[in-house]
């Protein structure tokens, strides 16, 4: 009577447990992250009797998340790549409002000026036709102007975008580097918290919401996550060793992103992000932006010198060659970090091309009290005359102020011609 009454407790006490998981369960419904839990139980050491053995009852064992490993993973590259398709999305919408907008879009403002041209045809000594056109030539290239720098500042929103995911994606990792530490108590995932694996994995699908991510698990359920393809190399988190991850843009090509882990080792470029957000973005910048960008630029490089040739191959009122209507400027950039002295410069373009040409120095000396640099174009030595005129690559670079004996200058010139025209 006993044994029975043992027997019937213990089953008693399992399935009290095993409700209790259940009504756990039911009220977790709607919780975020959490794993459904089940009831293992096992049963008690059977007493031998006679030759064979009583069974004495059933043990509550654990309770253990229904979990799958790769289903886990296999949702992980899922969320990232649909974060990566989002983000990429969201701004090539963008892209395509600007370039159909009638207000900074070139298609109403190209309308207008080969109207005009069309009108002047009939009555080309009209002066009134030719101001009309002088003016939709000067709208046109203004329109142009405004639409390069509305996809500048659409590039520079793109990459705040970057930083800030960024910067949520180090907040994660961080988080992630304390749950490993509250997991190296137990030595055996098997005997951690439910709850704590779930805050773990959890975490893992919010960083591949922002990067795609390699993960390996130990033996005491502590996670190793790797930016790259492999756990290897590329390690956001390693144990309770956490790096972040910098992004910045290429000085010479800014819608190019380059990305980097920093840490207690020093600083690791990655080749890129596979997917998630930041990818996302990070692809906008480098295909989408950057491909809009050359093509703006061979449409306005092409308009230009075909409405200039036709300009240039006829006559003006008084008779003589028709000048070029369109003037493409070429983009200067200078950096002054290297001079001591207060420094005002400018550029301007001489008739003809300036070639592309990336940080040419120009040097101060105390002794001559000039400027030298070696033309890019020529890979001659060039001097500033007395007024800090110096002419590269038919490019004349004026600097005036007070300048330092060793002071660097370096100066960047570049084709942009929906920027310059």
């Amino acid at each position: 009577m006993t044994d029975l009454l043992s027997i019937g407790a213990s089953g008693i006490n399992v399935y009290q447990r095993a409700l209790s998981t259940v009504s756990n369960n039911i009220a977790n419904l709607n919780t975020e992250g959490y794993s459904k839990q089940t009831t293992e139980i096992s049963q008690n050491e059977p007493q031998a009797a006679g030759r064979g053995f009583i069974g004495t009852g059933a043990y509550f064992n654990r309770v253990a998340r229904q979990y799958d490993s790769f289903l886990e993973q296999s949702l992980q590259r899922a969320t990232a790549d649909l974060e990566s398709q989002q983000a990429n999305a969201e701004f090539t919408t963008r892209l395509l409002d600007f370039l159909g907008d009638d207000d900074i879009g070139l298609v109403s403002a190209l309308n207008k000026f080969f109207s005009s041209a069309q009108q002047m045809s009939t009555d080309p000594a009209s002066s009134a036709y030719r101001s009309t056109m002088l003016r939709s030539s000067e709208e046109l290239a203004t329109r142009i102007n405004s639409l390069a720098e509305q996809l500048d500042d659409l590039g520079d929103q793109a990459f705040s975008a970057i930083e800030a995911e960024t910067e949520s994606l180090n907040a994660l990792a961080t988080q992630l580097g304390t749950v490993n530490s509250q997991l190296l108590k137990k030595k055996s995932e098997k005997d951690q918290p439910p709850a704590l694996l779930d805050r773990r994995d959890q975490l893992l699908r919010d960083i591949s919401e922002y990067a795609g991510i390699s993960t390996k698990v130990n033996s005491q359920g502590l996670v190793t996550v790797s930016l790259a393809s492999s756990t290897s190399k590329g390690l956001l988190v390693e144990g309770l060793t956490v790096r972040s991850l910098s992004v910045s843009r290429d000085i010479k090509d800014p819608d190019f992103v380059r990305y980097a882990l920093n840490g207690e080792g020093g600083v690791e470029p990655l080749s890129g992000i596979s997917s998630g957000s930041i990818a996302g973005y990070g692809n906008f910048l480098g295909s989408s932006l950057k491909q809009s960008k050359v093509a703006l630029n061979d449409l306005v490089r092409i308009f230009a010198d075909e409405v200039n040739a036709i300009q240039t191959a006829g006559l003006d009122l008084n008779g003589d060659l028709g000048q070029a209507l369109f003037v493409i400027e070429p983009s200067v950039s200078v950096d002054q970090s290297n001079a001591k002295g207060a420094l005002l410069i400018s550029t301007r373009a001489l008739d003809g091309d300036v070639p592309e040409f990336d940080d040419v120095a120009l040097t101060w000396s105390e002794a001559s009290q000039r400027w030298s640099a070696v033309d890019p174009a020529t890979g001659r030595v060039q001097n500033s005359d007395a007024n800090g005129r110096i002419t590269l690559a038919n490019l004349v670079v004026t600097i005036t102020g007070a300048p330092q004996e060793g002071d660097r200058v370096l100066l960047s010139a570049s084709n942009a011609p929906a920027r310059g025209i």
